[in-house]
């Protein structure tokens, strides 16, 4: 049998665990999603309430379960990459049932006690994401433009840095 500090290192190493999956996977969501600065910005927000709401009401089933066929969640995460891999880095499992939906079951705590470290995480890339998306202006990374450089709204190209 194992003892009670043993179960806590092991949540403890767990916990880490995640976090570290967590800020690996959200790096590679914002890279994915790098020509959506704007809607990036929206769903960071949306994903910090989710987050926020869990930790100010962790046994609260409503704020633990997120609706896919919410409209406005489809139109502000449906375009992006990785949004699936984000929510179930932090604990959230998807349930085919009721037009689907993502779960944060009771067997997650480990996860959620790292949601102040994920906020954390979440509030950074939100002010990466609003300063990128500033030096941007009206400027648009293009898969068009073969020489890697910033095409903008105008149909000029500025040098990359």
């Amino acid at each position: 049998a194992r003892s009670a500090g043993g179960r806590r290192k092991e949540a403890r190493f767990m916990a880490s665990d995640s976090e570290g999956v967590f800020a690996a996977v959200l790096e590679q969501f914002l890279a994915s999603n790098l020509n959506s600065g704007a809607l990036v910005q929206k769903a960071l927000t949306i994903l910090r309430r989710i987050v926020h709401n869990v930790i100010a009401h962790p046994s609260e089933p409503k704020y633990r379960r997120i609706p896919t066929s919410n409209k406005k969640l489809k139109s502000v995460f449906g375009p992006l990459v990785g949004v699936s891999e984000v929510l179930t880095a932090l604990g959230f499992q998807y349930v085919q049932a009721d037009k689907g939906y993502y779960v944060l079951d009771d067997a997650a705590t480990e996860y959620i006690n790292t949601f102040p470290g994920a906020v954390a995480l979440i509030d950074s890339s939100l002010a990466s994401v609003a300063e990128l998306t500033s030096a941007m202006g009206g400027m648009q990374l293009t898969s068009e433009n073969k020489h890697g450089r910033i095409q903008n709204n105008h149909g000029g190209a500025a040098g990359n840095t």
